[in-house]
């Protein structure tokens, strides 16, 4: 499935909370966790290009990190706009809100699922199938 990265980034919490789970089959499960590897890769290269920006476009503040300078900041949104809004292919999510009401969660510190996360998985399966149709 084709998606930009900043959809993966802003939903990385979600999808993390999804390996947590004890799926019904073992296959459900290992399609999870191979799903959210794929999408690891993805953030993971968004936060190392942000911070390489960071610190190409910035000054250096207490605790290590950067501020941006005010004259670059016009700069910095447009390379991180771009960024953010790069396509990529993920491998497919193959499970469904049925398979997700019944899963189990199981790290209960942060618990389940909010209504706005289903909301936010509900949308991706959509593109997700309709994606898949268009393609056959």
């Amino acid at each position: 499935m084709k998606t930009p990265i900043k959809y993966l980034y802003l939903n990385k919490d979600l999808f993390f909370k999804l390996i947590q789970c004890a799926w019904d089959t073992p296959q459900k499960s290992l399609n999870v966790y191979d799903f959210y590897r794929s999408i690891e890769a993805q953030v993971l290269f968004f936060e190392r290009e942000r911070a390489k920006l960071a610190k190409l476009l910035g000054e250096p503040v207490e605790g290590g990190k950067y501020k941006i300078k005010d004259e670059n900041f016009d700069e910095y949104k447009k390379k991180i706009e771009e960024i953010e809004n790069t396509e990529v292919i993920v491998k497919d999510l193959e499970i469904t809100l049925d398979d997700v009401s019944k899963a189990q969660y199981t790290d209960q510190k942060d618990g389940w699922l909010t209504p706005i996360e289903i909301y936010k998985l509900d949308e991706f399966l959509k593109k997700q199938q309709k994606e898949k149709e268009g393609a056959e």
